[in-house]
């Protein structure tokens, strides 16, 4: 029943990540998936297979203990017992001290985290190997020009690296990048000949020793000016979560007042420390006709609106009817007719005055350059919309050791965006990464209450008891200190997959846990004492625990040393549970056993309360479902 009860407990520590929702969601889905199936493989290993094994394997004769195995071995049983029980014994005796002394230490490395000694990051993406570049020039720039002003900002990647590659010295005999496209007309979604896009593909990370963002960085320094270009753009491609760190989303105003909101909150992004190239999305990409009645169009009763739909329908036609025809919706437009005399542009285009007739009945026609004043100036060239609102995004990058985007954003609600939105009467809230880590951690907290649920239903089951479950995931906070401890030691911060461990480790705890208090369990059933029964048992099991935790440490040593730069992303993860486990021998070996103490001195105060006669033990520990529930 213990196995099983080990197996399950640690599925149920995995199940949270199956209700974490988004991106990340999909990202650790398949852990607990392949968890499971581990797992049934190992139980069908340990119930039908090892004891065929060990059925051949006992018939033979022991061999007697030789050489460095028998030292080590004859050692080990005397440290287990002497210094080790009377230290075992000194911590069941003095258990408030060492329930004080857990709680410390607890309290400390809560404190690491809220102080930001170990800061939290959501995802830290790994190091990109493709850098793209957004080349922007100014409207009515020839495909021929921004072909040409293009060509001299691909030369100035080249100069880069060179640069880059000279400052290195001699002895950096590599290269940097492996192949480059560009392509006149199009960034994205949006299209235009005043623009291009330049992808340069990198080469692999651990074949290089200059990190991406170097190289970013001097191509920026040595982009040359040019004669019309508007602004370049040069970011690295990097993976992981959707969005920015830093997003910032405007909106419930007009384009031209989100603008001006937008390059306000850019101004305050650009004095936080970690922050760079803070830009929007709404761009003055392309020039503009505002058609306004002026005071002769006035004098002869046309409005701003009216104007606009007799000249969209001059030019584009008017819509006479919709009607269905199946699953469709077909429009019949009216359109000018397709000959010299259609109007090519708003010189040629004639409105009827309103309320006016001529000699024969007609309505009478004037120039729509004599009624409306023609103002020319730069304009959106797409307007996204959010919610059914026009909507602003205010992005910007945040660097890698700079601590916890959060915080800027954070300062940033409490302090700048609310005067802004007041001063020009608008919304704002939080998109990109922040948007994903709200998701994801609401998903992941609501999961791990779930998780939690179902491990004390299978403890109380296996072990016929309430209370009994409560005292075995007792240790589980205490894999805190475990995580906190690795991260700070190693220099890293704490991610999503840093907790993603820290469930991960709650389970093994659990199942060290459960080890433990079936060997006290069995020697209380042979007539020991609580006392007794919680030291002798701890003893038993100090090579079971130690070994569950050296072999899982010893087997995540590679990628907890790995180098890899593409693999650094995952350390926090793999540091949580190998620091975590480091401590967890100590955690259960010493503070399952203050608990079981603790326990039992509540049981004898109460019943002192109660009047009721004093036993040595107010319970009779079971390994069995059927025994009697307490």
């Amino acid at each position: 029943m213990p196995i099983t009860a080990a197996a399950l407990t640690t599925l149920a520590a995995f199940i949270p990540m199956l209700l974490i929702t988004g991106v990340m969601g999909q990202f650790v889905r398949a852990i607990p998936l392949v968890l499971f199936s581990v797992l049934v493989a190992s139980l069908i290993e340990c119930f039908f297979v090892l004891p065929g094994h060990l059925s051949h394997a006992l018939k033979k004769p022991r061999k007697p203990r030789r050489g460095i195995r028998k030292a080590f071995l004859d050692r080990f049983e005397h440290f287990r017992a002497n210094r080790f029980k009377r230290f075992v014994t000194s911590v069941y005796d003095n258990r408030y001290t060492t329930a004080a002394v857990g709680m410390a230490i607890l309290i400390i490395c809560v404190g690491l985290l809220a102080g930001g000694r170990v800061p939290f990051r959501f995802f830290p993406s790994p190091e990109g190997e493709v850098v793209n570049a957004y080349v922007f020039f100014q409207p009515g720039t020839k495909r021929a020009e921004t072909h040409e002003g293009t060509k001299l900002i691909e030369k100035a990647l080249y100069d880069a690296e060179a640069k880059l590659l000279e400052q290195a010295g001699p002895e950096a005999d590599e290269k940097l990048i492996s192949i480059m496209f560009t392509q006149i007309g199009r960034t994205g979604a949006s299209t235009g000949e005043e623009r291009a896009f330049i992808t340069a593909e990198l080469t692999a990370s651990e074949a290089r020793t200059i990190r991406t963002k170097d190289i970013v960085k001097q191509w920026e320094a040595l982009v040359p000016d040019i004669a019309g270009l508007r602004y370049v753009f040069i970011r690295e491609q990097r993976g992981g979560p959707p969005g920015r760190d830093i997003d910032i989303r405007l909106q419930n105003a007009d384009p031209e007042t989100l603008k001006k909101a937008a390059l306000e909150v850019r101004q305050k992004l650009e004095e936080y420390a970690g922050i760079s190239r803070a830009r929007d999305d709404l761009f003055y990409n392309k020039q503009e006709l505002l058609l306004e009645v002026n005071r002769r169009g006035e004098a002869l009763g046309f409005t701003n609106a009216m104007v606009g739909n007799l000249t969209r329908a001059n030019l584009e036609g008017a819509i006479a009817k919709r009607f269905a025809r199946g699953d469709e919706e077909v429009t019949l437009r009216v359109l000018q007719p397709r000959d010299g005399t259609s109007p090519k542009q708003l010189a040629d285009i004639e409105l009827p005055v309103p309320g006016s007739l001529t000699a024969t009945g007609g309505p009478r026609y004037v120039p729509l350059t004599a009624i409306v004043d023609i103002i020319e100036k730069p304009g959106f060239s797409s307007v996204r919309r959010a919610d059914g609102q026009v909507a602003v995004s205010v992005i910007a990058d945040y660097d890698d050791d700079a601590g916890d985007p959060n915080d800027v954003l954070q300062d940033m609600a409490a302090t700048t965006l609310p005067q802004v939105a007041a001063k020009y009467n608008i919304s704002f809230s939080f998109g990109g990464r922040n948007q994903e880590q709200t998701e994801t951690l609401g998903g992941l907290r609501i999961g791990a209450m779930v998780g939690l649920s179902l491990i004390y239903i299978i403890l109380a089951f296996v072990f016929a008891s309430y209370s009994r479950p409560i005292i075995i995931m007792s240790v589980i906070p205490f894999g805190l200190i475990g995580m906190v401890t690795g991260h700070y030691v190693q220099g890293f911060d704490l991610t999503f997959l840093s907790l993603v461990g820290l469930l991960g480790l709650s389970g093994i705890l659990v199942n060290n846990s459960i080890i433990l208090i079936s060997r006290i369990d069995e020697r209380q059933n042979d007539g020991e004492g609580l006392r007794e029964a919680v030291i002798n048992g701890i003893c038993d099991r100090l090579r079971a625990v130690t070994l569950t935790s050296m072999t899982t440490v010893l087997g995540l040593a590679p990628l907890l040393f790995e180098t890899s730069v593409q693999a650094q992303f995952l350390l926090p993860m793999v540091i949580t549970i190998a620091w975590g486990l480091g401590f967890a021998s100590l955690i259960v070996l010493f503070l399952v056993p203050s608990v079981l103490g603790i326990q039992e001195d509540i049981r004898k105060f109460v019943g002192r309360l109660r009047g009721a006669p004093q036993e040595p033990l107010s319970y009779q520990p079971s390994a069995t479902p059927e025994a009697g529930r307490e």
